[in-house]
């Protein structure tokens, strides 16, 4: 329910816009508006209403832009009278006109030192006049349109501003020059909407107080752009549901303020992009600024009052006049006189680094020239993600999207609404419902969905707890979803499900993993903080943290398990292996088992748990190579022939739309200059190596395809005559007709040596084999997993015995017949 903040009469209805005096001379507040009059009100006498307010009557049409010098003696207005005009701000007394445009004032902003003042307006030109001499004017041209808003950098020689043309745009001050530009900032609506002769939207921009920073409005989500680099950063997301028209930072840049077009006003926590207050107000609020003496906020609405709110920053945080390190002298938050000199001299407590000038040390002097010091605070470690969802921040969103289907979410101002949509129409009909419990996140497969909310506190400080629910998909368990809320402190941070089971990853390390009637069948603890999770069948796929993540170099240190979760057993497990630099996107357990994942460089890699000594993670695409300029891959799901997913673009790196087209990309394993057949070959090893005993005729249909493609290589490298090329080829094949093949294939090519040496590995080879099967005689198919003690201690001692023949390796490449013909294990030396 909106309060009315916004009591004090101020102007007739429509435009209107304010600014503070900041020089500290006076308590001022300057006001404009439709009406065409001017206000300056004294802040001391604000609770005597309709008293300490002067009005100013210059102009003849709608004044819509005021500045306030930096030194408190002037301020300049503009508008619809297409005129500039200076005022003193002792007696509010008219001082000169500065420049006239052929279109309406719509930006006036003051430089650091006053001597300039930049002026937009419906025109292209951005115009800097020289206040004392007014003929000295330059123009900054660039822009495609009328300019909107302007805002100078408080520490370096920069003007940015924002055009109808959607562009944001830098200007070198002292070469007059643009610098640099941001393309489609805002929606064409933002940029060129009017109501009643002034725009809807102001895009407006402003930068931190230590000029690192530019907040741009015009958006959904504000946007945010490096001074450095002169490109976008993470902005602040999901605080608004219209596009944002106005942001200003607080006096010491802790805090954001941004309105949108409804004039709902949201406060910004600017160090964790955190929406920390929100005040709606009756009449649309148009304009607001921060108090440079108190913890408020002043705002004017579109029926001309205005108002101020107090106590904008809880009490648990700085206020936002504050002075923050670096901002001045005496005593502040991160300022050195608040450290024990002892730690100064402590050199694991400081790390030291080359390269600044002594003014930039600690203290500002006295410390080691030429040396700056930093304390050695170590990086976050990434946060929890669920593989195949989009950003939380988004009203919109895919809670999860996969081969079954997808959830998506839409958030309202009480509820979520949520749509559960099946690839299989004819399987199941789409199911809604309303969320009260605020789910933010969700797995499914064919049998059920798993949603989870975090812990949350209201505003009275009562706490919601943690809560998962199931929801079945089978119709004969009509009556079997469950519910089920965590201890409170415990917050869900993971989750997924698989055919038979739901797992919970939560806050306090602990993995939990229930039945899908809700029945706990499992709890262990890990040991750094959970990353992501993905099920299949009865597999699970966990990822975390290590407890030294991330490294001393910043790179995620990260572990994974594949856990069977009928036998509560791992299968596979070990270290992540990324990108340098990178971190994980993605987390998928294929059909045939293997893990998978993404990283944010766009490598694409598979654990193949028969390779090395506890297995290996093989790349089998680089997306990157694929994409073009500027798109990226949303991954859905991966097979032993295709990465399914959507095309995106890199900048956002999610589809954000509810029904995205569906690529395909081939896998491609990243080899040098290989041609097509040989990377198939390799890539099928991989996944024939993969297989598992349950289907032996997919296993066996896989490794006749292989052997096919050995035998397209052998004969590529007959053709060149590459005869060791083509014997390392032969002794990858599984099957003894192929063998046989490929020898045919040698002496069709009349390349009779080769022919004879591929013949003797086959009769030593598959001599082995009969020798083996007569050894195991009525053992039949025997597993390590079900033998006896007495088994395995049968089949060791006659492994043994195997490998102490001089061709008793053979039997080992038997059992891996797809190892490397370099391999020590391999037979190559026999001949």
């Amino acid at each position: 329910m909106s309060k009315n903040y916004l009591t004090r009469g101020g102007h007739g209805g429509g435009f209107c816009s304010l600014a503070y005096e900041t020089s500290g001379k006076s308590r001022k507040l300057i006001t404009c508006g439709s009406d065409t009059l001017i206000k300056v009100h004294d802040l001391d006498r604000y609770e005597e209403e309709g008293h300490g307010v002067e009005d100013v009557d210059h102009f003849g049409q709608a004044v819509s832009a005021v500045a306030v010098s930096p030194d408190g003696t002037r301020f300049a207005a503009g508008g619809d009278d297409r005129l500039v005009a200076l005022f003193t701000m002792e007696d509010n007394e008219f001082e000169r006109n500065v420049t006239r445009f052929p279109l309406p004032v719509r930006d006036l902003k003051f430089d650091n030192d006053g001597q300039y003042l930049a002026v937009a307006s419906d025109d292209a030109e951005i115009k800097l006049v020289n206040v004392t001499d007014t003929e000295d004017i330059k123009t900054l041209e660039g822009h495609d349109g009328g300019v909107k808003s302007l805002a100078f950098n408080p520490a370096y020689p920069l003007l940015a501003s924002s055009g109808a043309d959607r562009t944001v745009r830098f200007w070198d001050l002292e070469t007059h020059t643009e610098k640099g530009k941001i393309t489609q900032c805002y929606s064409k609506e933002a940029a060129s909407a009017s109501l009643d002769g002034a725009p809807v939207n102001l895009c407006s921009v402003d930068w931190t107080a230590d000029g690192t920073l530019l907040a741009v409005a015009g958006g959904l989500d504000v946007k945010a752009v490096s001074r450095e680099t002169l490109q976008e950063v993470e902005g602040f997301k999901g605080g608004h549901i219209k596009n944002v028209s106005m942001v200003k930072f607080s006096k010491n840049g802790l805090y954001l303020m941004s309105i949108d077009e409804d004039g709902v006003v949201v406060i910004w926590d600017v160090e964790n992009r955190e929406s920390i207050r929100r005040f709606e107000n009756p009449a649309k609020v148009l304009s607001g600024a921060w108090d440079p003496f108190t913890n408020a906020v002043a705002l004017i609405a579109d029926d001309g009052k205005y108002g101020m709110i107090p106590d904008v920053i809880p009490d648990d945080k700085p206020g936002p006049n504050e002075k923050v390190a670096g901002d001045g002298d005496g005593a502040s938050v991160g300022d050195e006189s608040d450290i024990d000199a002892d730690l100064l001299d402590d050199d694991d407590f400081l790390k030291i680094t080359g390269g600044e000038s002594p003014e930039k040390a600690v203290g500002g002097g006295g410390g080691r020239s030429g040396m700056r010091y930093e304390s050695a605070r170590r990086n976050e470690p990434q946060a929890p993600f669920q593989p195949q969802s989009t950003p939380t921040e988004h009203k919109r969103r895919f809670l999860v999207f996969n081969h079954v289907g997808n959830i998506s979410c839409r958030t309202e101002i009480a509820f979520n609404a949520i749509e559960i949509e099946f690839a299989d129409i004819n399987a199941h009909r789409a199911i809604r419902f309303n969320d009260f419990s605020g789910f933010s996140m969700a797995a499914m497969d064919n049998h059920g969905a798993i949603f989870a909310s975090a812990e949350s506190k209201e505003r009275g400080g009562e706490v919601n707890p943690s809560q998962l629910h199931y929801r079945h998909f089978d119709p004969w368990a009509v009556q079997s979803d469950w519910t089920m809320a965590l201890d409170a402190g415990e917050s869900a941070t993971a989750v997924t499900c698989g055919a038979s089971f739901v797992a919970v990853a939560t806050s306090h390390r602990l993995l939990r993993i229930f039945a899908t009637s809700g029945l706990q069948t499992h709890v262990e603890m890990f040991a750094g903080a959970a990353l992501c999770m993905h099920g299949h069948g009865n597999l699970l796929a966990f990822v975390h943290h290590t407890p030294v993540s991330p490294g001393p170099d910043d790179s995620q240190d990260l572990v994974f398990t594949l856990l069977d979760t009928t036998t509560r057993k791992g299968v596979a497990g070990g270290r992540v292996s990324l990108s340098p630099g990178a971190t994980l996107e993605w987390l998928q357990v294929t059909d045939n088992n293997m893990v998978a994942t993404m990283d944010s460089e766009g490598y694409v890699n598979v654990f193949a748990p028969a390779l090395g000594l506890a297995g290996a993670w093989v790349p089998v695409l680089d997306i990157k190579k694929r994409n073009k300029p500027r798109d990226w891959f949303w991954p859905i799901r991966l097979d032993g022939e295709c990465l399914t997913g959507v095309v995106c673009k890199e900048e956002k790196r999610f589809p954000d739309v509810l029904q995205p087209v569906l690529g395909r990309f081939e896998l491609n394993m990243p080899l040098v200059k290989a041609d097509a057949p040989e990377e198939e070959m390799l890539r099928g090893s991989l996944f024939v190596a993969a297989s598992g005993v349950d289907d032996e005729e997919e296993v066996a249909a896989r490794r006749l395809d292989l052997d096919k493609k050995l035998l397209q290589l052998i004969n590529a490298a007959c053709t060149a005559k590459k005869l060791l090329r083509a014997l390392d080829l032969a002794k990858q094949i599984a099957n003894e007709k192929a063998l046989e093949a490929a020898i045919t294939l040698a002496k069709r090519h009349r390349l009779s040596n080769l022919a004879e040496r591929i013949d003797m590995y086959r009769q030593v080879r598959f001599a082995e084999e009969e020798e083996v099967e007569e050894e195991e005689g009525g053992w039949g198919v025997w597993d390590a997993r079900t033998a006896t003690a007495s088994e395995r201690r049968v089949a060791s001692s006659s492994a043994l015995k195997r490998s102490l023949k001089p061709s008793g390796l053979a039997d080992t490449v038997r059992r891996s017949a797809y190892l490397p013909a370099s391999s020590p294990l391999s037979p190559r030396h026999l001949f």
